[in-house]
């Protein structure tokens, strides 16, 4: 009788387990990240999910590392999830940091986050994008790329596109 009472004690253990949720840690490029504030209000979203835990974050790459149970709770709940506060989630980069490149582009009226939420997204949604960050006080976009799937001229074009003014470069001081 004790044998049988440990046997069904051992299965009935075994058969708890198998339902306990198995978080893994899963890496995912982060869409939304357009400036560092915005990486805080990240942090701020994961302190109470329930479901899912912020282990890292990568503002340079827009990359983070997750811990959660992708069989109790899949990545397109997840990535609803992030999409109803403004963010999306895509598979993490294949490209190696050391062949990244960054390239800036000089535009005219960056002067809100909506402008600069905008941009952001105008960028990140072009091949070979890895990060785009606006800055407001220069005028700027610091973009991350693969430069064997974008370049500078191409990122002006769909920034152009979307009507986007780009400053134009500065002339050099004819000589005297």
């Amino acid at each position: 009788m004790k044998l049988l009472t440990a046997l069904l004690l051992t299965f009935t253990c075994l058969a708890l387990a198998a339902d306990e949720p198995k978080p893994e840690s899963i890496k995912h490029r982060i869409t939304g990240l357009f400036e560092p504030a915005r990486a805080e209000e990240l942090k701020v979203l994961f302190k109470d999910h329930p479901k899912v835990k912020l282990l890292s974050l990568d503002f340079a790459r827009a990359e983070g590392t997750f811990s959660y149970d992708p069989k109790t709770y899949s990545n397109a709940d997840f990535g609803q999830w992030m999409h109803e506060r403004t963010f999306q989630i895509k598979p993490a980069s294949t490209t190696p940091a050391d062949k990244l490149t960054t390239v800036e582009i000089a535009v005219l009226a960056l002067d809100c986050r909506g402008c600069a939420f905008a941009m952001h997204n105008v960028l990140i949604t072009q091949p070979g994008v890895e990060q785009a960050t606006p800055n407001m006080k220069n005028g700027t976009v610091a973009v991350l790329i693969d430069p064997t799937k974008t370049n500078q001229a191409a990122l002006e074009t769909a920034l152009k596109n979307r009507d986007v003014q780009l400053k134009e470069p500065a002339k050099a001081d004819a000589p005297k």
